[in-house]
Parts: C-alpha cells; structure tokens; sequence
C-alpha cells in the first residue's frame, strides 16, 4: 500500500519564532534548516515510505527529487491545518493511501521512528504521536482519503485531535516515542538540545 510522508514547514527565514529572544535571525534560519533537513532524511531513508511530499509557502526550501516532491502554498495566511489537509488530498490524488504527517523540528527522528509509524497502521486509521506533555502532537498519520480535518496548528492539538477522531468514528493508535515527542519550540528545549549535542559528539 503506497505511503507518503508529508512534511509541512514555512519559510526558514520565519522559522523558530518563539526562540526570538534566545537566537538571532542567522542561528533561527540555520536551526530551523537543520531540524528540517534530518526529518527530510529519516522520510527519505525510511523504506516504510514510498515518497516524501514537501508542504510550503516557500518555494525555495528545496528542489524537487524522485523521492521528493513540492507543494508550495504562497499564501502564508491559510490555517496550518488547511494546508494539511491540501496536502493529503495532493497525495491521494496522485496514488497515495497513507499518509503520515511529521513536523519538522523532531531533532532526534530515525528512519525506524517513521517505520513504527507506518506499522501503527495495522490497528487503526489514525495513528497519533503525542508529545512529551500529551498537549500537541509530534507526527500522525491517516489513512487516505482523510477519514478527518485534521487539528495540528494549535497549542492543543493533541486533544483537538482525538476529539475530532471520536466525532468521526475513526479508530486511533497511539504511538508513544521519545524521539517523535520532542521538538524545539522553547529555550529550555533549546537548552535539553544544546546539552544531548554536546554529550553525543
């Protein structure tokens, strides 16, 4: 069954805006760079997933591959959730039947986090990785076409989403993984970064 990754990010120039008081413009674009291009890697690298789908409004974030492609929205305004939910219907439409969906800023995503993604998929049709405080959500996937809207974008996604699932009757798996519940939106996930870096190398 085909299964794409879908990978929504916005403009590394705008990237990593709440860390505004910890790093400048520079080191924002750099990181945001950074956490994107590893998530790219595991979707890539991932044999669970046939084609990585590239959701942005900046046309510039990278060139298309045979593994990759681009769908750029040049209108930053429309709801993060909508532009999900375009980029869903952009994959069913071109073959796929699943979808996961992974943010872009999971400093410490494998290849293996995205397998067991995918593999969620045997027990239900919608498969939720919380993050570590079980408020947002870290990576879903649907199967195709989406059984639900989906509800990223807000501070509680996580509930908003399975709130959603239970209206729709979609059954939920729940994935729990570090490495998929940890992204870097504050400065102490900046610091918690900083310091694993510096234990590793």
């Amino acid at each position: 069954m085909t299964t794409w990754a879908v990978l929504p990010v916005k403009g590394f120039d705008r990237g990593k805006s709440r860390l505004m008081p910890a790093l400048p413009p520079d080191d924002r674009r750099a990181l945001s760079l950074a956490l994107f291009r590893r998530v790219l890697r595991a979707c890539e690298f991932c044999t669970a997933i046939d084609h990585a789908l590239v959701a942005t409004d900046s046309p510039r974030v990278l060139s298309p591959s045979p593994r990759t492609s681009v769908l750029a929205d040049p209108v930053p305004s429309v709801p993060f959730a909508r532009v999900l939910d375009r980029a869903l219907a952009h994959a069913h439409a071109h073959g796929a039947r699943r979808a996961v969906i992974v943010l872009g800023d999971l400093p410490w995503i494998e290849p293996r986090d995205i397998a067991e993604l995918v593999a969620a998929f045997s027990r239900a049709q919608v498969v939720v990785a919380p993050d570590h405080w079980r408020r947002g959500v870290g990576a879903i996937g649907v199967t195709l076409p989406a059984p639900m809207p989906m509800q990223l974008g807000h501070r509680d996604s996580f509930h908003r989403t399975m709130r959603t699932a239970l209206q729709h009757r979609a059954p939920v798996a729940l994935v729990h993984n570090p490495r998929l519940s940890r992204d870097v939106d504050t400065t102490a996930d900046l610091e918690q970064l900083a310091a694993k870096t510096a234990h590793t190398t």
